[in-house]
């Protein structure tokens, strides 16, 4: 800051813990909001906290997001609690505020996750100027971030309205209504159940050229008290994954020791987006590491990728790379004879239920194989498959060049809410009379 005010250390002005873990058990369809890492993500019938409370986000992909918790809250141990000596909320969001203007690199740590510990921050050092100063200081942030909230909130307003068209584009192409008028035109198309039989027949003769001397299994069937509740079109038929995919698996676990020097590509399930792979930020491991997970996943062209733990469960990307790799936390999906690309789409169409009906959760969310396997898939017949990828393609391209102008105006307004808290914490915000 323009004048030299007392640096003092994040511990010297704060009890820093972390939240409470909360079983998935202990939730409530209503009560107190429960903050996770980054958002509420339910209710509790206790709170933790009284007050409002600055938090760290310290786990995944959020970690060293700075936030602000509601009132009467429970946090859980996803993010670090600062409990401040001084409670006024004045001094609370002057130390809100400053922590976000910190880089996240200089803090951030990586395992087998990005993460925040109390060690990374406690010896963080924060100007204090006296009390009416920092109540100056908020109130012109304050004042200055209104001005650009109206804007951004509109903006953020048609990212959302975005969000749910493309949510209605994937869920109408795998009910059928995107190819309505298409099938009307179309004369003898092979229905999906004979598509589904020499899926089963590829399947069956797959495993024995891969596996010589073992016994095939013959997948077990659906009955229809189990189908979902979709009205299937004429020609279109039930699926299980298990019955369309040549293999569904995963890693083990553990981390393998990743290097920082070219070796055998890896990469973990933060790098998976949705609907991309990170290909810009490979990670290394041991050839013996490596070799263990590729004998096993042999990952290749129109495989699907989707997370199955923690904060990006359910994300998923179809791979279009022809190098070998390797993942952690991530299950893979080998489909037979039908169109990948379709198959993703109906993956990413039932993200939300993956992530909330399907997914266990403990400490972190959990998609389990078991359940990829037995998911009923709506199996169109394989000219519509196609035109159904058409379809899709052709309006998230709209979609897609939408939400890149609405982002950069998001990025633009939040580098000015930046260039705000800078020009604040150097003291050039609050006039010197003022001060």
């Amino acid at each position: 800051m323009s004048q030299n005010y007392p640096l003092k250390k994040l511990w010297n002005i704060s009890n820093i813990t972390y939240g409470k873990n909360l079983p998935i058990k202990d939730f409530k369809d209503s009560g107190f909001p429960v903050f996770w890492a980054n958002w509420i993500i339910g209710f509790n019938d206790k709170y933790l906290f009284e007050n409002e409370m600055v938090l760290i986000s310290c786990r995944w992909a959020a970690s060293w997001k700075v936030n602000m918790s509601p009132k009467q809250c429970f946090i859980t141990n996803n993010s670090l609690v600062l409990n401040l000596n001084e409670t006024k909320d004045e001094h609370k969001k002057y130390i809100y505020y400053f922590l976000k203007t910190i880089n996240k690199a200089e803090i951030v740590t990586w395992s087998a996750q990005p993460q925040v510990t109390i060690n990374n921050v406690i010896s963080l050092e924060i100007p204090l100027p006296p009390l009416p100063l920092q109540h100056l200081i908020v109130s012109e942030i304050e004042k200055q971030f209104s001005r650009l909230d109206d804007g951004l909130s509109s903006l953020l307003k048609i990212r959302q309205n975005l969000k749910s068209y493309r949510a209605s584009i994937l869920k109408s192409a795998v009910e059928g209504k995107l190819t309505e008028e298409w099938r009307k035109e179309q004369k003898d198309i092979e229905p999906a159940s004979i598509l589904l039989a020499r899926i089963l027949e590829e399947r069956k003769r797959k495993f024995l050229s891969e596996n010589p001397g073992k016994k095939y299994k013959e997948p077990e069937g659906i009955y229809p008290q189990n189908f979902p509740n979709i009205e299937l079109p004429e020609g279109w038929c039930f699926a299980k994954l298990d019955c369309i995919t040549s293999k569904i698996t995963d890693w083990f676990h553990n981390t393998p020791k990743v290097l920082h020097e070219w070796e055998h590509l890896y990469i973990m399930a933060t790098h998976v987006k949705d609907d991309h792979i990170n290909y810009d930020s490979w990670m290394f491991v041991w050839e013996k590491d490596f070799n263990e997970l590729y004998n096993k996943t042999r990952v290749e062209n129109w495989d699907i990728l989707i997370v199955n733990i923690w904060a990006g469960t359910g994300d998923s990307a179809l791979v279009k790379v022809d190098t070998k790799f390797v993942f952690k936390n991530v299950a893979i999906l080998k489909p037979l004879v039908l169109d990948s690309k379709y198959l993703h789409i109906f993956i990413r169409s039932f993200k939300r239920d993956l992530t909330t009906r399907f997914s266990k959760w403990w400490a972190q969310p959990f998609l389990s194989l078991e359940v990829l396997r037995k998911l009923l898939i709506p199996l169109p017949p394989l000219s519509e498959q196609q035109k159904i990828v058409e379809e899709v393609e052709y309006r998230l391209s709209i979609v897609d060049e939408l939400e890149q102008t609405i982002e950069a105006g998001i990025k633009k307004a939040e580098n000015l809410k930046q260039a705000i808290l800078k020009k604040a914490f150097n003291g050039e915000l609050v006039k010197e009379e003022e001060k």
